[in-house]
């Protein structure tokens, strides 16, 4: 499972929210990996479905942590910061910062989740 922070603010998190879409997208047709990105916004939750839509972001739900505990818990200082968990729920590795999520860098770091 590979879990992202995001807000909507964070200029870094938007330019790479296409391409964790894309991500997304190819590993639920595959099976392979789950993508859950939630957004640290503190608004309503509305607002981040309206975002997602408005940046054609499809296949992301629109999960949001308006309390940011989720980045508390997880001891997040920066956003974007994308967190890949094993099967048992163990923590392999975490990116801080912007990734292209289809890119070779990013193939590499998930390969390490098989």
């Amino acid at each position: 499972m590979l879990v992202n922070l995001w807000a909507s603010w964070c200029a870094p998190c938007v330019k790479e929210l296409p391409t964790l879409d894309a991500l997304s997208k190819s590993q639920r047709q595959d099976g392979a990996l789950g993508v859950i990105a939630v957004s640290q916004d503190i608004g309503e939750q509305a607002s981040v479905r309206a975002f997602l839509d408005s940046h054609k972001i499809a296949d992301l739900g629109a999960y949001h942590d308006p309390e940011m505990k989720l980045s508390s818990a997880l001891d997040v200082q920066v956003m974007p910061t994308s967190v890949l968990y094993d099967k048992n729920g163990r923590e392999v590795w975490r990116y801080i910062g912007d990734l292209d999520w289809t890119g070779a860098e990013a193939r590499a770091l998930l390969a390490e989740a098989r």
